[in-house]
């Protein structure tokens, strides 16, 4: 997990697809928090297939805890932002400072580049 405070940092709430995919392309040079309420990504094809294939299963579920390396994983419910950071159901807050990043909205400015969602 990173605790570099030198690294631009970035929360991203939710941890579907475009929120896993920026958070693990971003998370080498990015100080990089996914906020996520489920314990695994449900990859929803393979799923499709794992109810024939039942042996696919694991390859449907993957942990959050083991989606980044270097980034961390908070699970929990954003229930607000602000100029700050991220307000959890529970009480928490993550990221007091720096960029934040909701994973549905279309364009993220950090410091030093724009990125956008792919078009696949």
């Amino acid at each position: 997990m990173s605790t570099n405070t030198n690294k631009p940092r970035l929360v991203i709430v939710g941890g579907g697809y475009l929120g896993s995919d920026l958070a693990k392309s971003l998370e080498a040079e990015m100080d990089v928090t996914l906020i996520e309420r489920a314990t695994h990504f449900t990859h929803a094809p393979a799923m499709i297939r794992a109810i024939v294939d039942p042996k696919l299963l694991d390859l449907a579920l993957i942990p959050y805890n083991q989606l980044l390396k270097r980034g961390k994983v908070v699970q929990g419910e954003a229930v607000s932002v602000d100029g700050t950071g991220v307000a959890l159901a529970d009480g928490r807050r993550a990221a007091d400072r720096g960029r934040l990043h909701r994973a549905r909205d279309r364009i993220v400015k950090p410091r030093t580049r724009q990125i956008g969602c792919r078009r696949h």
